[in-house]
């Protein structure tokens, strides 16, 4: 079995990754903490069979990697052993040590904030920067998300790569998927503070369903995840494709009823679309 050494062993040094080489570790996954002129000058002195692989894309740790206790406290799910709740994403309170009893929102607006929570990171339009600094695979954090936020950012970054798609059509794709702010992480450097930053999340489509497979000519069937209607138009999330999307002209329930709306989360519903659809395809609307 190959070996790899997580982002949770919070490696940073050249001396630690030749330590793991020597154990018979063929990759590292570098912490988020370093920059690329580091990355660069890390690589010049490790051994050459030894891979570099670093975070490209996701939720960033509200501590140094590997070194966050506060889901262990709070949930009993160590981030450290790959369970972590994400609790840094919550909403919180400020309360004075004596005054219990008042619950004061860091900002005034009437709702908690997320004061803990980071912002995503986003390393799209850099890629080629950290292939040259010798990083040789780009990790993209999914713990705790959805298919649907895996096929969107995981699609975007293989059409770039591929060249198969410009970077704002790709920027645009990984705005349709749940992140908080986005941001480059550390790797230019020391994080500045972003005043827009809310840490709060937002998306610019919804998933409103997935293919099951093909009913007839031009007709598939779906299962329904978030409502759709009539008139509505839809976007294609397809390996095969990017940018397709179709105005829903008719749905037909199980029984083979018109229907107005699909309305019921996960069900089946058949819909025309006059593009070749594959199981597992996703259907999104756009919101935004």
């Amino acid at each position: 079995m190959e070996l790899h050494v997580s982002t949770q062993a919070n490696t940073l040094n050249y001396r630690a990754i030749n330590f793991y080489r020597d154990m018979g570790v063929k990759r590292v996954v570098l912490g988020r903490e370093m920059t690329l002129e580091q990355i660069e000058q890390l690589r010049g002195l490790i051994y050459d069979d030894v891979e570099i692989e670093a975070f490209v894309h996701g939720a960033m740790c509200m501590a140094y990697s590997g070194r966050c206790l506060l889901s262990s406290f709070l949930t009993n799910r160590s981030g450290n052993r790959g369970e972590c709740s994400q609790p840094c994403r919550w909403n919180y309170y400020l309360v004075e040590e004596k005054r219990g009893n008042m619950h004061v929102p860091v900002v005034q607006d009437g709702a908690a904030t997320a004061i803990l929570s980071s912002a995503d990171l986003k390393c799209i339009g850099f890629l080629d920067r950290l292939e040259e600094a010798g990083v040789r695979s780009f990790k993209i954090e999914g713990r705790m998300k959805s298919p649907y936020y895996v096929a969107t950012v995981v699609n975007a970054y293989r059409q770039y790569m591929d060249g198969n798609a410009p970077l704002d059509v790709c920027e645009r794709e990984l705005d349709c998927a749940s992140h908080r702010p986005y941001s480059t992480g550390f790797y230019f450097g020391e994080v500045k503070n972003d005043p827009n930053n809310d840490g709060l999340y937002r998306r610019t489509c919804d998933f409103t369903g997935i293919v099951l497979g093909k009913t007839g000519e031009n007709e598939y069937i779906i299962e329904m995840r978030n409502r759709f209607s009539v008139g509505d138009v839809l976007e294609i999330l397809s390996p095969n494709s990017l940018g397709l999307s179709f105005t829903v002209e008719n749905i037909r329930g199980e029984n083979g009823e018109n229907k107005r709306d699909a309305v019921l989360v996960q069900e089946k519903v058949s819909v025309g679309c006059p593009y070749e659809l594959r199981k597992g395809d996703i259907l999104r609307k756009r919101i935004v």
